[in-house]
Parts: structure tokens; C-alpha cells; sequence
């Protein structure tokens, strides 16, 4: 498709300058930046001049950032571009352009390091501090997301008493909804195609008096108009279905810092999980 930021990347790749071609190569590792990030921030990351992002774009066809943006989140990494066709296509090009598994590995690296620069946000430590301080933790899922939920509320069980895996299962949330307690946390985990109790559950959750945190793709345009604690991750898009591999280190990193902010109270709730797990003899 003419639309391809592969194809049109491939089709300059020899008119390229030095500084281009760093630029390309790391587009052809991430392409899905281009969507998201400024010309300065886009800059920042490739390692290249605001001025060597312009040229680029203009290079491979675009009139301006926000000519490809346009087109981009048409055709290919935008919701509106997640059709079977485009999926294919996408999944194909990454293929015949990695030689192998390289391509693949370095985009799951990429995302998996913007992963960990979110913890060294000021907003990664609020989000710890309300999962170590709450009075009570809902953890929620949709389609695909709804395995990862229940899992991460069971992790955040073994380190505090009273997480919930809300399963949604009454259609109305209701033990989140009405839960008496003063200090209630939700966590929603949601990525495409994003649920559409999501939204609707995160505004009723915040009337009712819930932190509410977002953990979701970048793509996801509902979250960040919500809430205040909102942790987008970078999906590799380079396979039919999005690796989100960045996801998983997201909740894992979670769980081990509110476990390193409440230090010696974890030991007592593991302790008291796993004599229950030993009662009814879960484990050999």
C-alpha cells in the first residue's frame, strides 16, 4: 500500500544522509513513534537534529508531521488502520525487513525500555504510593486484557490484603461501585480494541469517590481524558497482533515497587497467603 511507512522508507533508503538514515533505522525498528511523538520529541529519541525529522518527512511523501500523523493513523498504526488487511500487510513487511527474529527483538527492546523510563516518572510514584496506601484495589480487563487483570490482582495479593479482580461479570461493577471504603484505587487495563464499559466505568468509579489508574497503549485517546494516572506503554506492532510485552513489564514493575514501599508489611501478608495455600493444599 502507498501508504506503507515501510515502503516508503525502503523507496529512500539510498537518498538518505548519514543523520537520515539513523532516523530511518529507528523508525523501521518503532515505526508507530512517528504517530506519536513531536518533531523535537521524536528528535530526542532517534538521536537526530528537529530540522533532520522535518527533511525526513518530507523525503518519504508526507507534507509535514501532521500530514503523516494523518495518514498514518489512517492507514497503519491507528486504531481506524487495525484492519485484518492492514494487519497482514504490517505483519509481512516486518518479515521480509528483519531477516529473522533481529527486527522483532529490537522493537520488543525499544518498547521495553520506554517501559522502564515511565518508572522514573514523578507520576510512577504517586500511582505506587495509592496502590501501597489504599484502603482497597479493583483490577479490571477487557477482552484480551481480562487474563492480565486477574493476574495482576492476584500478585498485588500476595503484597496487601483486599485486591479484587473485577470481573464485571454483574454488568455494573458493583462491589467496586459500592465499596464503603475511604481510600479505593481502580485499575484499568485496557488496549485494542478498547473496551466500552472502559471509559464508562473509569467516570463512574471517579463520581463514586476511586483513584482510577489507566494502563493501556499509547493509541488509546479515552484514557488520558479521565484520569490523571495515566500509564501509556509501547506495543511492538510489528506482528499480526501487537506484542505487548511492554504491558507485562508495566505490571510487573508495579507490583515489585508497592511491594518495596510497604517493605516489612508484605512479609505478614505472604506469610498469612501461603498457610492458607498450605490449609488447602494448593501446592506440592
Amino acid at each position: 500500500m502507498i501508504d506503507s511507512l515501510a515502503q516508503r522508507i525502503s523507496n529512500q533508503m539510498s537518498n538518505f544522509t548519514k543523520t537520515e538514515r539513523l532516523l530511518a533505522n529507528f523508525l523501521t525498528v518503532n515505526p508507530a513513534r512517528l504517530l506519536l511523538e513531536t518533531n523535537s520529541s521524536l528528535a530526542d529519541q532517534a538521536g537526530v537534529s528537529p530540522m533532520t525529522v522535518s527533511r525526513f518527512v518530507q523525503k518519504i511523501g508526507f507534507k509535514n508531521m501532521a500530514d503523516a500523523k494523518r495518514i498514518l493513523k489512517a492507514h497503519s498504526y491507528g486504531p481506524k488502520g487495525y484492519d485484518f488487511d492492514v494487519r497482514f500487510e504490517r505483519a509481512h513487511e516486518a518479515r521480509r525487513a528483519d531477516m529473522g527474529d533481529r527486527g522483532a527483538i529490537k522493537a520488543d527492546s525499544v518498547c521495553i525500555q520506554t517501559a522502564y523510563a515511565t518508572r522514573r516518572t514523578p507520576l510512577w510514584h504517586k500511582v505506587v504510593k495509592l496502590l501501597a496506601e489504599a484502603d482497597s484495589i479493583y483490577v479490571t480487563g477487557f477482552q484480551t486484557t481480562d487474563y492480565l487483570a486477574r493476574g495482576m490482582a492476584m500478585f498485588l495479593l500476595y503484597a496487601r490484603p483486599n485486591v479484587h479482580h473485577l470481573s464485571g461479570v454483574d454488568g455494573i461493577y458493583a462491589s467496586a461501585l459500592t465499596d464503603p471504603a475511604k481510600k479505593k484505587t481502580l485499575i484499568i487495563l485496557d488496549v485494542f480494541r478498547y473496551g466500552k464499559n472502559a471509559p464508562v466505568l473509569a467516570n463512574l468509579a471517579k463520581q463514586k469517590g476511586l483513584d482510577v489508574v489507566v494502563i493501556c497503549e499509547e493509541f488509546c485517546d479515552w484514557a488520558k481524558k479521565t484520569t490523571k494516572y495515566y500509564l501509556p506503554v509501547t506495543p511492538n506492532t510489528r506482528f499480526f497482533f501487537n506484542s505487548m510485552g511492554s504491558l507485562h513489564v508495566v505490571m510487573n514493575l508495579l507490583v515489585h515497587d508497592v511491594i518495596d514501599e510497604l517493605g516489612d508489611r508484605v512479609k505478614a501478608q505472604m506469610n498469612m497467603v501461603w498457610r492458607a495455600q498450605d490449609d488447602f493444599g494448593q501446592y506440592l
